[in-house]
């Protein structure tokens, strides 16, 4: 949990001294880390290396958006209502500045709400659930039918086009047999 007290002029002018309250839990975590195909914490880090000065903002505005919350008791209660609130406060934009600017106080932010020891955590039990194996069921194929030596009468006859009448005659069996030598790959 990462409180932040910030004092701001609201839009009617007034001082206004408020707490924000920004946390993020073990499953936000994994869910935050599964949004991006490489992960989060490793496209965050490309972006970062690559100095991508509009990438790494979003990124940012995107972890203060899904962090903020309220407490509630023993709760702390996250909604699109609070951020869209949190948003649109000025308290938002003296925030988004501060971190968004002083290189410090944003990795002290993204240290606070994503702890280390918990990332890690999470991208490990996220590798562990991918390189589960998943049990096999085995399954009996059916026997194949032996197809007809290639270039011999038997091949010749199973390969010719059938009339539509001719197809309509057969039995199942004899279908499967007849498309099995039209197309060995089935």
């Amino acid at each position: 949990m990462y409180k932040k007290t910030v004092t701001y002029e609201d839009f009617d002018g007034n001082t206004v001294t408020e707490d924000f309250y920004f946390n993020f839990t073990k499953a936000e975590l994994m869910e935050l880390e599964v949004s991006e195909k490489d992960g989060f914490a490793e496209a965050m880090q490309r972006i970062i290396e690559a100095n991508d000065g509009k990438e790494i903002i979003a990124g940012f505005k995107k972890i203060l958006l899904l962090a903020i919350g309220k407490r509630v008791g023993n709760g702390f209660e996250k909604s699109d209502d609070i951020r869209r609130e949190f948003q649109s406060s000025a308290a938002f934009s003296d925030i988004f500045m501060e971190f968004a600017t002083d290189a410090t106080a944003g990795a002290a932010f993204v240290n606070a709400v994503v702890p280390r020891a918990l990332a890690e955590q999470v991208q490990a039990e996220q590798a562990q659930l991918q390189l589960k194996p998943e049990p096999v069921a085995t399954v009996e194929l059916p026997a194949q039918p032996e197809i007809p030596a290639e270039g011999s009468a038997e091949y010749d006859n199973a390969v010719r086009d059938l009339t539509d009448e001719q197809l309509q005659s057969m039995t199942q069996e004899e279908l499967i047999a007849y498309f099995q030598a039209k197309n060995p790959q089935l």
